[in-house]
């Protein structure tokens, strides 16, 4: 009886003692900044380069930017007003000179800094949740073209300057907040990583300015705060993002 006891005794006094030296076995902690990890980025916020680093097992912090860049050509069709008051006032039917086309360039530009915040529920978790400031460019699309009509934009009427020069820019915030989810760590365990995202960039109220001639007085109170109500409906601006990540150390 002696014995069996003393057997238990020993045998729990060598676990509780050996409780510290399993807990020293299994993962260290991870300690701010102790990896870095470099990666390219591909999405509806265009190509991009980030670096990530670890501030403890369930935040990761990354800084990086996006762009996203292109240019396309089209035609606008106009009609002239005073030729549709002539059709109107003499009944003649169709006139070629009422009608004008003018050579647009509609250029893209989305150009943005970002500085954001993982946060994962679990240690070996490769969910995440994202929070963060994207920080660039206000006009993201600029329409330009020569011309001595006017051009409308939705119900916009912009005149043209004196040069016959007409140009338009839509125009956002230039610091946006950012939320999203998504799977992957900020560092990969292993050398190389890869990583999911979906999320949206809360932009403001979209905006449309003629950067170049003016727009006609009697559409400011009308025409253009109609318009400009229409686009406050767009204040989020969706992120769908792919990430390859090499983890350096």
């Amino acid at each position: 009886m002696k014995t069996n006891f003393c057997r238990f005794l020993i045998g729990l006094v060598a676990f509780v003692v050996g409780i510290p030296v399993m807990a020293q076995t299994g993962p260290d902690k991870v300690k701010p900044f102790s990896h870095l990890s470099v990666s390219l980025n591909a999405g509806t916020l265009g190509g991009g380069l980030q670096v990530a680093a670890p501030l403890n097992d369930y935040l990761g912090l990354r800084a990086g930017f996006s762009l996203l860049k292109f240019k396309c050509n089209y035609d606008y069709d106009g009609i002239r007003d005073d030729q549709l008051i002539q059709d109107a006032g003499t009944r003649t039917g169709y006139n070629p000179d009422k009608y004008y086309t003018v050579p647009l360039k509609a250029k893209v530009n989305m150009t943005n800094g970002m500085l954001l915040l993982d946060y994962f529920p679990f240690k070996r978790s490769v969910f995440h949740v994202t929070a963060g400031l994207l920080f660039g460019t206000s006009s993201i699309l600029k329409v330009s073209g020569q011309t001595d009509e006017r051009i409308e934009v939705g119900d916009i009427i912009i005149e043209p300057g004196a040069d016959g020069r007409v140009e338009a820019a839509l125009k956002t915030n230039a610091v946006k907040p950012y939320v999203g989810i998504g799977f992957g760590r900020s560092v990969a365990h292993s050398r190389v990583g890869f990583k999911f995202e979906l999320g949206a960039m809360f932009h403001g109220n979209p905006k449309i300015e003629a950067t170049t001639g003016k727009i006609v007085e009697e559409a400011i109170d009308q025409d253009l705060s109609r318009f400009n109500k229409f686009l406050k409906n767009f204040k989020a601006y969706p992120v769908l993002n792919f990430q390859l990540s090499y983890r350096i150390f």
